[in-house]
């Protein structure tokens, strides 16, 4: 299926990389862009295509059931953990190097590959716990 950069795709792309760190749902990403005239069914429309492009990953909070995204910034975000508060919804990077002993450790402990660029860990950042 082609891909067409609509402004409103455009729109949409700048929002998340303003907000790269951050899990957002569709409510938050609506009326971060309600100047934009953007309506809310063009907003699930687009992540959908961001989200299959790799460009947005969805997640799923447990204690909710809330769908939020948040911006992939860039390849190096796929060679190491985040860990995202489920409080406050921030996401940090991993130290590669950190991320990196956990998937040896992993490795050597059970015939279990990870894919890193695919994994999240959920808890408390510094300020909210």
């Amino acid at each position: 299926m082609q891909k067409y950069n609509t402004s409103q795709r455009e729109i949409l792309i700048s929002f998340f990389k303003e907000h790269a760190d951050e899990l957002l749902s569709v409510n938050d990403i609506a009326a971060g862009v309600s100047d934009k005239q953007i309506s809310k069914s063009a907003i699930y429309r687009n992540i959908a295509m961001l989200s299959d492009e790799g460009i947005i990953k969805h997640f799923v909070l447990e204690d909710s059931r809330k769908s939020c995204y948040r911006y992939i910034s860039n390849r190096e975000c796929k060679s190491h953990f985040h860990l995202t508060c489920k409080k406050c919804g921030k996401t940090m990077h991993m130290p590669k190097s950190t991320s990196e002993e956990i998937v040896n450790l992993i490795g050597e402990n059970s015939a279990f590959k990870t894919d890193i660029s695919q994994t999240v860990f959920f808890g408390l950042c510094e300020n909210c716990k």
